[in-house]
């Protein structure tokens, strides 16, 4: 055989067997550029015994996709951050304004219900007390003197509320006792 055709031969064999071991070589009377063999499954994973006449197949790259960094709108409002609350802003009485008269009926209201309160805390006082009755004369106490400091303050609504639930307490501790 010519040398010419040996190395084709050669070329073609090595070409066509990379990763697949040992094949037969094609016969003769095929002509040089055709094989005769069937198409092979894909070829197994890469061994020791092969890596010398197969170069490894190139991996496909990796596209990593970059985040678009995001700007809020310049026409949003910006945010205001108060930390420890807002200091500088008047206190606001939720109340419905009352006149002056339906203000001095209110007063008067709230200290008569102070007085019946003290009076009632007075007979209370000479007799033996449990203690849960001690706790609630105490709580009566307590509505009592932030109800004065109410009216103190100006605030003719709370102060009548608590004079109301003093004067309340202070009137079923009377009755129960």
């Amino acid at each position: 055989m010519p040398a010419p055709i040996i190395f084709v031969l050669c070329a073609l064999l090595m070409a066509g067997n990379r990763g697949q071991g040992a094949s037969p070589p094609p016969s003769l009377g095929t002509p040089a550029g055709i094989s005769q063999q069937s198409p092979s499954p894909a070829p197994p994973p890469h061994s020791a015994s092969n890596t010398e006449t197969a170069a490894p197949a190139p991996k496909p790259k990796k596209r990593r996709r970059k985040h678009k960094h995001v700007t809020p709108p310049t026409d949003a409002p910006e945010k205001v951050v108060i930390n420890n609350g807002s200091t500088t802003e008047p206190r606001v009485q939720l109340s419905p304004s009352l006149s002056t008269e339906q203000q001095s009926q209110k007063r008067q209201i709230t200290e008569q219900l102070l007085s019946t309160t003290d009076e009632n805390l007075k007979k209370i006082s000479e007799r033996q007390l449990s203690a849960t009755q001690q706790d609630t004369v105490s709580q009566i106490h307590q509505y009592v003197e932030q109800s004065k400091a109410a009216a103190a303050a100006g605030d003719l609504e709370r102060s009548h509320t608590l004079a109301f639930k003093a004067h309340l307490l202070s009137d079923e501790l009377l009755k129960h006792h």
